[in-house]
């Protein structure tokens, strides 16, 4: 999974200011992997409408946009960030009241607007997406949280063979002999003070070494 976090500027940003913050979001959109579930999230907003018009066969923006059927240039930036990387505009597919939509209301209470989204490569996941209003929060927009339906993978630990020493083949003296020399040699140069700590395993790996080359 791969998490974007922006705030776009607002509609009476320069075009050019615009632009570029788009270009810094597909950068960094482009550096999730491939295979990743991809969320985008305005974290102050984004600062554009959906609109209602839709395109034929348009997975990006749902049946239930919000803002009017003319868009500005925030909105055309916005829906053209959206198609272009197929992500869908989670609210926009859920039907509600007006107050689980709206996530930004005016100082003066009478604009009310759906500028916060939740933007998801995989719109499938998504189960609900809505605004919540009991949140007590230092602003003038409310939280958007979406309610998302994911498989995780499994992740396949190879199985580590366990040494397993051939003890019949001590019955071979000359092999035991060697057996034993190894060992000793072992013992005696843990007891040196020059000598470095053990690695776990290393006298058994020796040990399988010696009785490997004496067969």
């Amino acid at each position: 999974m791969s998490v974007v976090v922006c705030c776009a500027p607002t509609n009476c940003t320069p075009t050019a200011i615009k632009e570029e913050f788009y270009a810094e979001l597909e950068a960094a959109f482009s550096r999730c992997g491939k295979s990743d579930l991809k969320i985008v999230l305005g974290a102050c907003d984004f600062n554009a409408e959906t609109g209602t018009l839709r395109q034929p066969g348009d997975t990006s923006l749902g049946p239930w946009g919000a803002g009017k059927l003319t868009t500005n240039e925030n909105s055309d930036l916005f829906l053209s960030f959206c198609r272009g990387r197929r992500l869908s505009i989670a609210g926009s597919w859920f039907r509600g009241k007006d107050m689980h939509r709206f996530s930004w209301i005016s100082g003066d209470h009478h604009t009310r607007k759906e500028v916060d989204h939740l933007l998801v490569s995989r719109g499938k996941c998504v189960r609900q997406c809505r605004v919540y209003r009991g949140f007590e929060v230092d602003s003038d927009h409310f939280p958007v949280v979406a309610q998302l339906r994911i498989k995780l993978n499994r992740i396949h630990q190879r199985k580590v063979q366990s040494f397993r020493p051939n003890l019949r083949r001590l019955n071979d003296m000359e092999i035991r002999k060697q057996f034993s020399q190894a060992i000793t040699e072992a013992l005696l140069s843990d007891s040196s003070p020059d000598s470095k700590p053990p690695v776990r395993g290393e006298h058994v790996v020796r040990l399988q070494d010696s009785s490997q080359h004496s067969s």
